[in-house]
């Protein structure tokens, strides 16, 4: 491209100064027309210009989801949750309604496998656990987004449910009611205004 550009920049100094047998001449030693050559030449870097501006644009769309994406997680993360029904320090104001999340996850044939010989034994599946624990942080996480779109800021009353389907598949469902909590004492403007 910078070839291109430096043949552009002589042309158009030719063009500026020289006499038309000069630029007859020049063209002929490229061997063309020399409209068409400046044609093909602009549109060679109309076409450059045109894949590095789409490459920006989706730059700059894979860092706005990366930024979303990650407002979303710290705003879950501070979502709190309780199997209680209230938070002391803080008064409810609003209830936005019941929820919930579920998931379902197949345990493969190596976790069966572990968990029936940790059966025989007596001993623990750290497979069978690992993926309890997994499965149970993705549903509450869920739950917690899910919350953050009704404009809750906590779950109150949440229930874990597990479900084996088909001796394969573990199935989690955690379920609460959304609410809206502040501070104990403050004033809050009224919600709905």
């Amino acid at each position: 491209m910078a070839g291109d550009l430096r043949n552009i920049q002589l042309v158009l100094n030719l063009a500026q100064r020289a006499d038309p047998a000069v630029l007859a001449y020049f063209f002929a030693a490229f061997g063309g027309d020399p409209i068409q050559y400046m044609q093909t030449l602009a549109q060679k870097q109309a076409g450059e210009q045109a894949a590095v501006a789409q490459q920006q644009i989706q730059q700059a769309q894979q860092q706005a989801q990366q930024a979303a994406d990650t407002a979303a997680r710290r705003n879950s993360l501070t979502t709190m949750i309780t199997s209680g029904h209230d938070f002391q320090g803080f008064e409810i104001r609003a209830y936005h309604g019941f929820i919930s999340a579920e998931t379902v996850i197949g345990m493969g044939m190596f976790s069966g496998l572990s968990a029936s010989v940790s059966n025989l034994t007596g001993n623990e599946s750290d497979r069978f656990t690992s993926k309890l624990e997994d499965t149970k942080s993705v549903v509450l996480d869920r739950l917690r987004e899910r919350a953050l779109k009704m404009g809750a800021n906590a779950i109150i009353g949440v229930d874990l449910d597990y479900t084996l389907f088909a001796q394969a598949l573990l199935g989690v469902i955690a379920s609460g009611t959304a609410v809206l909590i502040v501070p104990a004492n403050t004033v809050a403007p009224a919600v709905g205004i």
